[in-house]
């Protein structure tokens, strides 16, 4: 049984079971380009809290994201996907782009960094399941950044504890 849930983005430098060196099987790992909330993800998670008992959901993001480039370069309208779905993704991010050009925190890292921040929110205020597991106790949410370059996670929030 996975001790922990992974809901990361897709980019394959993000392998969770090399990042945590762990087996295959202890974490239940769900991903999309970006780690985007979308239903199919919320199910996922409520299955690992709700049916797995995971007590523990790590939002997993990284520098130099492409979707977050993405949604950077569309809000200066420089996007060249012309993708339907694509559009979706980057859609999800902009509004975090916005808020981080209000506040001068405007570059990709920054972008990011509230981007995980966003998501965490996004995941309780959308999910019962989970929020109820947050405030019983039963279950935490990290929010953390994986450093490409060095190989490191630095974690940015929490939210609840077990």
């Amino acid at each position: 049984m996975p001790f922990a849930a992974l809901f990361g983005c897709a980019d394959s430098r993000l392998s969770a079971e090399i990042i945590f060196d762990v087996g295959l099987g202890d974490l239940f790992v769900v991903r999309n380009a970006g780690q985007v909330i979308a239903e199919t993800i919320l199910g996922s998670l409520e299955y690992a809290v709700e049916v797995l008992k995971v007590p523990l959901i790590l939002v997993l993001g990284h520098d130099q994201c492409g979707a977050v480039r993405a949604a950077i370069d569309a809000t200066e309208g420089k996007l060249g996907a012309k993708g339907q779905f694509i559009q979706h993704i980057v859609a999800a991010i902009q509004p975090t782009v916005t808020h981080a050009n209000s506040i001068g925190r405007g570059d990709i890292d920054s972008v990011t960094e509230l981007h995980i921040q966003d998501t965490l929110e996004d995941i309780q205020s959308r999910s019962k399941v989970i929020a109820d597991a947050i405030d019983e106790g039963r279950l935490a949410i990290v929010g953390a950044n994986y450093e490409l370059s060095g190989g490191e996670v630095h974690p940015i929030k929490v939210v609840g504890t077990v």
